[in-house]
Order: C-alpha cells, then sequence, then structure tokens
C-alpha cells in the first residue's frame, strides 16, 4: 500500500468551514422540542471551531494538545460569563458577541464541551491518521 500526500491544512479548513456552518445554524434553530441544541450542542461546534481554526493556522502542531487546548479555552469562557461589566455586556448584546463570548453562565454547555473536545480528537486523527509522536 503507498502513502499518498496529503495537505492537513487543508483538510482542517474545510473542516473549520463545516463546523462553522453547522455552529451556527444551530443558533437558528427554534422550537421547545429543540431548544437543547441551541442552547447546548452549539457548545461542541464551538470548541471544534477553535480546534479547527487553530490547527488551519498551525497545521504542524499535536492535534490532541490543540483539543485539550480548546477545550481549557472554551471552559473559562464560559466562566467568564459570571462576570458581567458593562464593556463586556456591550459586546455580548451584538449577535458576534454572543456566538463568541456567549451570555449567561450554564453548567449544562460543559458536557457538551467535552463532547467537541472527544469529537475533535476523533475528528483530527481520522484527517492525519495516527502519528508516531502521539
Amino acid at each position: 500500500m503507498t502513502h499518498t500526500s496529503h495537505n492537513p491544512r487543508q483538510s482542517y479548513g474545510i473542516s473549520l468551514f463545516a463546523t462553522l456552518a453547522i455552529g451556527v445554524a444551530t443558533q437558528f434553530v427554534e422550537g421547545a422540542s429543540l431548544e437543547w441544541i441551541a442552547r447546548h450542542l452549539g457548545g461542541t461546534f464551538y470548541v471544534l471551531l477553535w480546534i479547527f481554526l487553530t490547527l488551519t493556522a498551525f497545521p504542524k502542531w499535536r492535534a490532541p494538545v490543540v483539543c485539550a487546548a480548546a477545550l481549557f479555552a472554551t471552559i473559562l469562557v464560559e466562566c467568564a460569563q459570571l462576570s458581567h461589566p458593562a464593556w463586556l455586556e456591550a459586546i455580548r448584546s451584538t449577535r458576534p458577541g454572543r456566538l463568541l463570548l456567549g451570555s449567561d453562565y450554564d453548567w449544562m454547555d460543559f458536557p457538551y464541551y467535552g463532547l467537541g473536545y472527544l469529537v475533535g480528537l476523533v475528528w483530527t486523527r481520522c484527517l492525519t491518521g495516527p502519528r508516531l509522536e502521539d
């Protein structure tokens, strides 16, 4: 079996745009029975967005480390939602600010962040295959 040449930056970039599209779409789901999608499942795609954004910019970085860093950063952003200074609330009052920083702390988001981390590990492994240093 021969190994074909593969461009990880391109694979990560395509994954980034797919994740961004699906993640933004989750924010527009309406209906009481689907509210969990907008309120929580979007957190999974938020973690994936940061994973693929980082790996698109730095494709040689170790994916498991990037996945862990994205999870940690996302948890920090969630905890920052406990703080409400006026300047931060002004940013959060806009749709981009709300999508990027969130608006309300919810501990139920944490399992979805963990899911994003796990999906990111599997997805990046599928894109790149196992590496000796992982």
